[in-house]
């Protein structure tokens, strides 16, 4: 992990300079969100007038196909993905 919490991700061929911040939500308004993570750092991140906002739901590998964006939490031993996750 970098100092900043990320792993390995490689580049997109469309990347447009995203950084992603992931943890549980600790306080929620309308304009902004504080996220804290599985370490304890809390983080603040405005949201977008309007905001996008969209909500998770059950998928199955065979869901997924070629150019699918994927965000993918790999586990410990590097090669198990424990989660995954197809971006808009």
């Amino acid at each position: 992990l970098s100092l900043g919490g990320f792993s390995g991700f490689g580049p997109i061929a469309d990347d447009k300079g995203y950084v992603v911040v992931s943890g549980r939500a600790v306080e929620i308004s309308s304009t902004s969100l504080v996220l804290e993570t599985l370490w304890g750092a809390r983080t603040t991140v405005r949201l977008s007038a309007p905001p996008t906002v969209q909500r998770l739901d059950t998928a199955a590998p065979g869901d997924f196909k070629p150019g699918d964006k994927l965000l993918v939490r790999v586990a410990a031993d590097g090669e198990t993905a424990e989660a995954v996750l197809r971006l808009p």
